[in-house]
């Protein structure tokens, strides 16, 4: 299990991009893939039982095809880790806007097939709010939905703080709440309420980012309960 005080969980995720060297393309560094394996052994090794390890895949044409897709999950579920998936969005914090034009993976394109036929065979598995999250990129891949048809939890809390203690609604948006080191709380607070509703008003409806649990609805229900309890 992981880290867990007061009900507040440490979970550390290691994004990984591709295959051997497919990640170190993506990366632009030669032993990117190496390195990042190098942690997750680590954190299986020294600390499996202080926190909770998650890799995280960001699809784009550049790692879409179904057969790389496939090599990626099946060695990961050989060490035991189960990866969880996202199509790349726009990141105003990365400034990404202009490149998911040219790298992201859209409906009618060459690698929409292909991705969601991977997500149909290798993902569609169990009562959990992820694989109705993969659902809906599958629905939306296909060209069923054209908009978000899963809420994002962060359309009620959460926040996203930089290096700079910069914090954010959410990691994508770019709405600035505030400052932790400069800002009052009064300030935080009522601006963090004016910009979580901007938000919701203006970027949530066609925003596909995963930001939900990984948990089974049950351990949504039972952690909720144990947290309002404490």
């Amino acid at each position: 299990g992981s880290l867990n005080v007061r009900g507040i969980e440490l979970n550390i995720t290691v994004s990984i991009d591709g295959y051997e060297d497919i990640h170190n393309d993506i990366r632009g560094v030669h032993q990117a893939w190496r390195k990042s394996n190098e942690t997750l052994s680590l954190l299986a090794e020294k600390y499996d039982k202080l926190v909770g390890t998650y890799v995280a895949v960001t699809i784009t044409k550049e790692n879409a095809k179904y057969t790389d897709l496939v090599s990626l999950h099946e060695y990961f579920l050989g060490q035991g880790i189960v990866p969880f998936y996202r199509i790349a969005v726009p990141v105003k914090r990365i400034f990404n806007e202009d490149l998911i034009d040219e790298i992201g993976v859209f409906p009618d394109s060459d690698e929409a097939e292909g991705v969601a036929r991977f997500i149909r065979e290798h993902l569609l598995k169990g009562f959990t709010l992820r694989a109705i999250y993969y659902q809906m990129i599958v629905d939306y891949l296909d060209g069923r939905i054209s908009g978000r048809a899963v809420k994002c939890k962060e359309m009620r809390d959460g926040v996203m703080i930089d290096s700079n203690a910069d914090v954010y609604v959410c990691s994508v948006s770019g709405r600035l709440i505030g400052n932790l080191l400069t800002d009052e709380l009064e300030h935080m607070i009522t601006s963090g309420i004016e910009q979580r509703s901007i938000v919701r008003s203006q970027k949530c409806s066609d925003c596909f980012h995963d930001h939900l649990s990984h948990k089974s609805i049950p351990d949504v229900m039972r952690a909720l309960i144990n947290t309002t309890n404490n």
